[in-house]
């Protein structure tokens, strides 16, 4: 089943979670193509690892969003901190500074039975068009859905 977290986070295997985490102080550092490949790369290793499946997923210039289930025995904040860690070096050596590029922490939240997860996943990837970065998805490069 699933392994009980700090602050009443659970990681249950096959739960669909939305996870949103943000860049510090809000920076908009994923409006650099490269750096938010980056984060694209990351995903990908871990989800080939088994770690995880994403559903759906877009990254914004200063947050990304997440619609993922998570496979075996992973661990929720753990897989999470794989990301958030390998992109945050990566990135930090590429612009040559210290400190990390997220905010500590990140949310999350459960989708239920009830909850619609291809509603979920269609308010994920609408994010670019919302904050009016974009007039159609197809001008965006930084979300993925598999229910295209």
């Amino acid at each position: 089943m699933g392994k009980t977290l700090t602050k009443g986070r659970r990681s249950i295997t096959g739960q669909v979670y939305l996870i949103t985490a943000c860049t510090k102080h809000r920076e908009p550092i994923f409006t650099n193509f490269n750096l938010a490949r980056i984060v694209v790369t990351a995903m990908k290793k871990s989800q080939q690892r088994g770690h995880l499946l994403f559903v759906s997923w877009v990254i914004m210039p200063d947050h990304v969003h997440f619609l993922m289930s998570l496979k075996g025995d992973s661990n929720l904040s753990d897989v999470i901190g794989y990301i958030k860690g390998t992109t945050s070096y990566q990135i930090c050596e590429r612009l040559n500074r210290k400190g990390g590029i997220w905010q500590a922490g990140f949310h999350d939240h459960a989708i239920r039975k009830e909850e619609n997860i291809i509603e979920a996943a269609r308010y994920i990837v609408a994010n670019p068009l919302r904050a009016g970065i974009v007039k159609s998805l197809k001008q965006y490069p930084h979300w993925d859905s598999i229910y295209l």
